[in-house]
């Protein structure tokens, strides 16, 4: 009897252990597959110095951003380096920060030909506003907020023509 209660047991057992194993067993080789579509793209680009972010648990595709800060290495001179980001597989998310001056106007062929892109945001650099709307027009699928997009967004839209060290009128 005792023998009987054991085997039963066990088997109890298998049934929630072996689900549980497959469930992990999937989600391992969707990891295994996220990692080997990712190196393509993103290791060309690892030396230019951006923060990688995804979230990516149990799913081969994920939403991505990489964040070019201001310490970042990317400039004019090494922009093209980004083209890499197209290897990226369509279906997932790629978001890209760009906040620092050394990227200027005569950086928009590269950045337009980032067909992978879902968004760009290059409100901190060096583009001039008709740069940024050029841009937008070059990758009309890409959310590509504007200087007064991004301020109003944040909170902090301000009179561009106002003297900084003034206070705001009605404050």
């Amino acid at each position: 009897m005792k023998v009987k209660w054991i085997a039963i047991a066990l088997g109890l057992l298998a049934l929630l252990i072996l689900p549980y194993a497959g469930l992990m067993g999937y989600v391992g080789y969707q990891e295994r597959l996220r990692i080997q579509d990712a190196i393509p793209a993103f290791e060309p680009i690892e030396k230019l110095q951006p923060e990688f972010f995804s979230q990516p648990f149990g799913q081969r595709y994920c939403r991505y951003l990489i964040d070019f800060r201001a310490e970042s290495l990317l400039s004019d001179a090494n922009v093209d380096m980004l083209q890499s980001l197209n290897k990226l597989p369509e279906q997932n998310t790629l978001d890209i920060s760009i906040r620092t001056a050394r990227i200027t106007d005569a950086s928009l062929p590269v950045l337009a030909s980032l067909r992978t892109l879902d968004s760009l945001d290059v409100t901190e650099t060096a583009l001039t506003d008709a740069g940024i709307e050029k841009l937008q027009s070059m990758l009309p699928t890409a959310t590509i907020p504007s200087r007064v997009e991004k301020q109003v967004i944040t909170g902090r839209a301000v009179d561009s023509n106002a003297d900084p060290e003034q206070p705001a009128k009605g404050k």
